[in-house]
């Protein structure tokens, strides 16, 4: 066996090797999907390097997700902040998708009057509800509806009804928002931060390496799965509306990237948007998903650019919101009536004794 520091080395550049691999088929997927774009991606390939590569994806994630990463890469060398950068960003992503889910199966009438209800119920028997979300919270809520979702997607005579409910006819979307591998990769990553958090002391700094190093490889599945699949699902915030000739014509502003301004544009739909909520927008849709208040932005007095809160818990003062990249403010407690609303209405079946059992993935 080579010294330890040439087996570190060895590990850097094989994991690094196999980031370059996500890379370059995000390039090809582009390709392919969107072939008038080639102008664009020759460059990007043409320059393609670990840091650069790494950048442009986060530019194409929702901006809940990206400021994470970007506050992960912003902490250079220290390997203890990365590795918690890591963890706050899964933890994350498992919230943010299991909002998704929750917001698409509160519109339909099966999945609201009976399976919602169910695996609400499995929440509370593990003491895990929604009034105190963790991440096995989040990472149960995601796992047991995109496991719904994805069967019924599966099926011909279901398939239109659960594309309807994700608002995207996107084979490739749709597989990367129901994926079973992200369902297994939460649940191994919750193990993980179970088991360091729950063994207190100082973290040496080889043992922060070691942590660092298993958790990039799960990012790496991660960028793998997701892939280019958000830049055809976007996560919009709405601005003006206007109609003409009965059509609205909605001026959002795309909440994407690791930074705001946002970049604003106008999208012709058949329904009319909220302002006060956070949608997503398939490409080609008329119809958008309106988002649960489980995820928000928020703009910080502190800095002109907004900050993304996570909904936590249920406070003395209302309801706990999180940031995991804003550290000057990095929480808020407010009554928030439209999150006291959404939970009234998911956690009511349970005051009316509904608790019983959803099936596992």
């Amino acid at each position: 066996m080579p010294p330890l520091n040439e087996q570190r080395k060895i590990v850097d550049v094989d994991q690094r090797a196999k980031a370059v691999e996500v890379d370059v088929k995000n390039i090809r997927d582009k390709l392919w999907s969107e072939p008038r774009k080639i102008n664009s991606l020759l460059p990007k390939l043409d320059r393609l390097t670990r840091e650069e590569s790494f950048k442009e994806w986060l530019d194409g994630l929702p901006f809940p997700l990206a400021s994470i990463l970007w506050a992960y890469n912003a902490a250079g060398a220290d390997e203890k902040q990365r590795y918690e950068h890591l963890l706050h960003f899964f933890e994350a992503t498992a919230a943010f998708l299991a909002t998704i889910h929750l917001s698409a199966a509160k519109s339909d009438d099966h999945l609201r009057q009976d399976v919602i209800p169910e695996l609400m119920g499995r929440l509370e028997a593990q003491h895990i509800g929604l009034n105190s979300a963790s991440f096995g919270t989040w990472q149960t809520i995601y796992s047991n509806l995109a496991k719904t979702i994805r069967m019924m997607g599966d099926k011909p005579d279901t398939r239109e009804q659960a594309y309807q409910l994700l608002k995207t006819h996107d084979p490739e979307v749709f597989a990367m928002l129901t994926s079973r591998e992200l369902s297994t990769l939460f649940e191994e990553v919750n193990i993980l931060r179970n088991l360091w958090t729950g063994h207190g002391g100082v973290v040496s700094p080889s043992e922060a390496s070691r942590r660092h190093n298993s958790l990039k490889k799960n990012l790496q599945t991660i960028q793998k799965i997701f892939g280019s699949s958000w830049d055809r699902y976007q996560l919009v915030s709405p601005l003006e509306l206007r109609i003409e000739n009965g059509k609205i014509h909605q001026n959002v502003q795309k909440v994407t990237g690791k930074a705001a301004p946002f970049e604003q544009t106008n999208m012709d739909l058949e329904m009319a948007l909220d302002s006060a909520f956070l949608y997503l927008v398939g490409i080609g849709e008329r119809e958008a998903l309106r988002l649960l208040p489980f995820v928000r932005l928020s703009a910080s007095p502190q800095s002109a650019l907004n900050a993304c809160y996570f909904f936590n818990r249920k406070g003395n003062q209302g309801y706990r919101f999180v940031s995991y990249h804003f550290a000057t403010s990095s929480e808020i407690e407010e009554p928030f009536p439209e999150v006291a609303s959404a939970l009234h209405e998911l956690l009511g079946a349970l005051e009316n004794g509904n608790q019983t059992q959803i099936g596992g993935v």
